[in-house]
C-alpha cells in the first residue's frame, strides 16, 4: 500500500503534469539526483498550499468585513430610533461585534504563524534548487542600505518608514482592531448614557 504522503504527491502530480521530461533537469538542474523528482513535486507542493493559505485569509477578511460592516451600519441607523428601555439591544450587538473582531484578529494572527511556518520550510527546501525565488524576494523586500541605517534627519527617518515593506497580515491586523474599538465605544457610550 502507498503511504498518505507518497498517495497526495501522486495526486498533485496528476493535476500538475510535468509539460517535458526536462522539466524536472530545468527547475532542479539536477537530472541524475535521486529521488530530485519527488524533492521537486514536494516543492511544488508547498508553494501551492502556502498560496492556498493565502486565499483562505482572503476569504475569511471577506466574510469577517461583510459581517462588521453590516453590524456597524444596522447600529448606525437604528441607534437613534431605539429606545432608552431597547438599549440593551444595542449593547448585546456591540458586545457580539466586539467578539467577532477578537476572533477576526487572532485568525489573522493564525494565518501568519501558519504561513511564516510555511515560508520557512519553503526557503530550506530552496537550498537544494539552483534559484532561490522566494528567499530572494524576502532578502529584496526587507534590505537595508548603508545609506537607511545613515538617516538621521526627521525627513529621512519618515521617508525611511514611509518606503519600508510592511506585511500584508500586520496591515490587516489594525482592521479588526478599529472595529473592536467602535464596538468599545460604543458599548461604553450606552452603559455610562454618553452616546444619546
Amino acid at each position: 500500500t502507498k503511504s498518505s504522503h507518497r498517495v497526495e504527491l501522486d495526486e498533485y502530480r496528476r493535476g500538475h503534469p510535468a509539460d517535458d521530461g526536462r522539466r524536472e533537469e530545468r527547475l532542479t538542474g539536477r537530472a541524475d539526483m535521486p529521488g530530485s523528482d519527488d524533492k521537486l513535486a514536494i516543492y511544488l507542493m508547498a508553494v501551492d498550499m502556502a498560496d492556498r493559505v493565502s486565499s483562505r485569509r482572503m476569504l475569511a477578511n471577506g466574510f469577517f468585513l461583510s459581517v462588521h460592516t453590516a453590524l456597524v451600519t444596522i447600529l448606525g441607523f437604528t441607534y437613534n430610533s431605539i429606545s432608552s428601555g431597547q438599549k440593551s439591544l444595542v449593547v448585546i450587538i456591540a458586545m457580539m461585534g466586539f467578539l467577532l473582531a477578537l476572533t477576526w484578529y487572532f485568525a489573522l494572527r493564525s494565518y501568519r504563524r501558519l504561513n511564516r511556518a510555511k515560508f520557512n520550510v519553503i526557503n530550506d527546501m530552496e537550498k537544494t534548487l539552483p534559484e532561490q525565488y522566494f528567499t530572494r524576494e524576502w532578502a529584496e523586500l526587507t534590505r537595508t542600505t548603508e545609506d537607511d541605517l545613515e538617516m538621521k534627519s526627521l525627513r529621512g527617518r519618515w521617508l525611511k518608514f514611509k518606503d519600508r515593506y510592511t506585511t500584508l497580515t500586520n496591515v490587516e491586523s489594525i482592521v479588526p482592531v478599529v472595529f473592536a474599538m467602535i464596538y468599545v465605544v460604543l458599548l461604553l457610550g450606552t452603559l455610562l448614557g454618553v452616546v444619546a
